[in-house]
């Protein structure tokens, strides 16, 4: 058996273990930092040919990332503001390494639609789409949280925060990965090339896998070929040491309640423009995806500009 049968026969295993511990140790021997990409790329691959998901979505971007870096659920939040003027399908779980998942966030959001005339009429508009992993035939063991919460305690990279994000379910036409750690950064940016995407990658300086006010790194790749990798100072109005803004609620209820502040004009300006900042990157990577000859950082100050307009 090669190499690189092993190493999938082994994440196989990932999927049907018995106990926490089983799961712990078949995660720690595929720590993905001690895997080639070319060994990544064949669990991707493995992925995608045993996806199980029968809807077809309209031309879309695609969002996944890390997460559990104990933030607020930004993602979810821009992504909604971002498909009022193109479609996306964030993709996600329940809590995994954090507290509240990109699931729990919907599904509360969902529960308090009709409470909140804002929040009804941004959903409204919103070409946007939630996606749980277990739609696409992945579902998840109590055991495997465990394992994983535990892998993610110990300062150990995870395999699942590499290959589940960035396996392509659903065809979009920009798919954008979020990259808590810096070796995440790297193994994405090594699968676009490997696997031929169109895609952005973004991580701030603090360790989040969303951009943040201070310093950003984001590339963005066409067919495989990196067309930028570069260092952003972003939202230079707000201090970039002022994380206490951004930690994780206290549960889905207080999440929804931030981001329907926001909608109604009553969240704090770092909050309301660190969520419209990400909801920028979007709408410019889906530019540069359809052939915009603009640069980034242009395109993401245009629309930012039209997102804060578009709030109270």
């Amino acid at each position: 058996m090669s190499v690189r049968s092993e190493v999938l026969s082994q994440f196989r295993k990932t999927r049907e273990a018995a106990s926490a511990e089983d799961y712990y140790q078949l995660l720690y021997s595929l720590r993905p930092d001690r895997l080639a990409a070319e060994e990544l790329a064949e669990i991707i691959l493995h992925i995608e040919a045993n996806k199980q998901l029968s809807r077809d979505f309209p031309k879309h971007v695609n969002i996944f990332g890390t997460g559990g870096d104990g933030t607020i659920n930004l993602s979810s939040m821009s992504a909604i503001i971002a498909a009022r003027f193109v479609p996306v399908v964030k993709m996600g779980t329940r809590a995994v390494t954090g507290n509240i998942g990109s699931s729990d966030f919907i599904a509360e959001l969902r529960q308090r639609e009709t409470a909140s005339p804002a929040l009804a009429k941004a959903l409204a508009e919103s070409s946007f789409k939630f996606l749980r992993l277990s739609e696409a035939g992945f579902a998840y063991r109590d055991e495997l949280r465990q394992a994983r919460r535990r892998i993610h305690h110990e300062g150990i990279p995870d395999l699942y925060k590499i290959v589940f994000p960035f396996a392509n379910y659903t065809k979009p036409f920009l798919q954008i990965n979020g990259a808590a750690k810096e070796i995440y950064f790297q193994r994405f940016s090594e699968l676009c090339v490997l696997l031929n995407r169109t895609a952005c990658i973004v991580r701030a300086d603090a360790g989040i896998d969303e951009i943040l006010p201070g310093n950003n790194r984001i590339a963005f790749f066409r067919d495989g070929a990196r067309e930028l990798d570069a260092n952003f100072n972003l939202l230079p109005q707000h201090a970039a040491e002022n994380m206490d803004a951004f930690h994780e609620a206290a549960s889905p209820r207080d999440a929804v309640d931030l981001f329907v502040a926001m909608l109604e004009g009553r969240a704090s300006p770092i909050i309301r423009d660190t969520v419209l900042q990400n909801a920028g990157l979007i709408l410019a990577g889906a530019a540069l995806a359809e052939g915009s000859g603009a640069g980034l950082e242009e395109l993401m100050d245009t629309h930012f500009s039209t997102l804060r307009n578009s709030l109270p």
